[in-house]
């Protein structure tokens, strides 16, 4: 795994070595070198071994669907047109639903518009909730502006609640903000389930549609909407990109708030930062006393690219 994320492509000849000898032999180290060693290999997009791991993936003697759910997402992270035939065959037939979910999300690396209808047919019809959720996703990033109206239909579906918040939030993915951001902040303002209008405040962030950006803060001040919302509402606020949405998650983060919200801000300060917001994060990882809230402010402050911002009262670094 380490060798993967190195990024260094010396790494590749060991790894294929590793998954080779891992074949050769059965139990459970072998397996979990297979699947570190596939996810490893993906990491490093070595197009060298995607013959290989293709094998993996489509081997009906290997009986571990593990290492095949791993095979499918290294095959989406590697790109090698080539892997697209075999992920098509595997969302459409594989009787496991681990790996056709991570099929579905794999397919969606490519961008591939000839894959489209197949992800969007799995969408709309999978037996499995999350196969579902996981291609509509990658329809929008293979459909794009194509996908809307039917990412549109599935948010208004009756059935399957999980299935509606990955349909809104891919909305965000088809870089559609004229078609998408209506359907989205129509979400925002009804009186739909709060995880669905969550998942619409995000997607109207991922959009960058700044002039949502009202809404989405009458949404996070509002006294009466679930903290879960709220902190929803901000995240999508700093994401547009607005630069008036530093004074929310500055705000935010200075004040006491349900733990739902200072986890948000954190990802916010993280992903849009603004001047000071490191220092604010390390102070927030030092006296939080939610554990979740101080592991929200750690990624934030690895999500943003500012390490040298002062402090307040911590010296000239807020390292110090």
């Amino acid at each position: 795994m380490a060798l993967g994320l190195t990024g260094d492509s010396a790494a590749a000849a060991p790894l294929r070595s590793a998954l080779a000898r891992s074949l050769e032999s059965t139990g459970r180290d072998s397996r979990e070198v297979r699947t570190a060693a596939v996810t490893g290999l993906g990491l490093l997009g070595d197009r060298a071994s995607a013959a290989a791991i293709q094998r993996v993936l489509l081997a009906g003697d290997l009986r571990d669907d593990r290492v095949r759910a791993h095979a499918a997402t290294a095959l989406g992270r590697i790109g090698d047109p080539a892997a697209l035939p075999p992920l098509l065959s595997i969302l459409r037939d594989e009787p496991d639903a681990s790996v056709r979910r991570s099929a579905a999300l794999a397919l969606g690396s490519f961008r591939d518009a000839a894959a489209a209808e197949d992800l969007r047919r799995a969408a709309e019809g999978d037996s499995d909730v999350l196969v579902r959720g996981f291609a509509a996703v990658s329809y929008a990033r293979a459909a794009g502006a194509r996908a809307v109206p039917a990412l549109a239909a599935l948010t208004a579906a009756r059935h399957d609640r999980s299935v509606r918040g990955f349909a809104a939030a891919a909305l965000g993915l088809t870089g559609d903000a004229k078609a998408a951001a209506p359907v989205l902040r129509a979400i925002l303002e009804g009186r739909s389930e709060d995880s669905l209008r969550g998942a619409a405040a995000v997607a109207l962030g991922l959009l960058g549609d700044r002039e949502a950006a009202a809404l989405l803060w009458a949404v996070a001040r509002d006294s009466a909407s679930t903290p879960e919302l709220r902190g929803y509402a901000i995240l999508g606020a700093a994401l547009t990109g607005n630069p008036d949405s530093a004074t929310l998650v500055k705000e935010t983060l200075s004040r006491r708030a349900p733990a739902e919200v200072h986890r948000a801000a954190a990802l916010a300060a993280g992903v849009r930062p603004f001047p000071g917001s490191p220092g604010i994060l390390v102070r927030m990882l030092l006296e939080a006393r939610d554990p979740t809230v101080r592991g929200a402010a750690l990624l934030g402050l690895g999500l943003a690219p500012d390490r040298g911002a002062p402090c307040p009262g911590a010296g000239n670094s807020w390292l110090s």
